[in-house]
């Protein structure tokens, strides 16, 4: 005979440790309980903190956080090439000229800043 949703979820509730799998399939219970996470784990005999870990952990990375990145002047001969200089949180350093395109200027980062060379 099959096991019914619920017999399936206590069982995984009881057990000491969880599979990526058991713990998504708690917290899809959870989610459809219209409960919050503490107060279904409360209610379920689950440490709340267990659930807050599965549920970040399951969430994948998060974005990496933002960082400001330092913009210097670039001191050139001529006067009317003046432009700046962009250094990379990887290394790689752009220099522009004066009268840049901003959006391929977005694009060029963008690729740069991805590149893992």
């Amino acid at each position: 005979m099959a096991k019914t949703r619920s017999e399936i979820t206590q069982a995984i509730r009881d057990s000491r440790r969880w599979t990526a799998e058991q713990a998504a399939v708690v917290l899809a219970v959870a989610e459809e309980s219209g409960l919050s996470m503490r107060r279904f784990a409360v209610r379920h005999g689950i440490d709340p903190q267990r659930l807050t870990r599965w549920q970040s952990q399951l969430a994948g990375p998060r974005p990496a956080d933002r960082t400001f990145v330092e913009i210097t002047a670039l001191a050139t001969a001529h006067a009317s090439t003046s432009g700046f200089e962009v250094a990379l949180r990887n290394g790689r350093v752009v220099r522009v000229g004066s009268g840049f395109d901003a959006g391929e200027l977005r694009r060029l980062l963008a690729v740069v800043e991805e590149a893992r060379c």
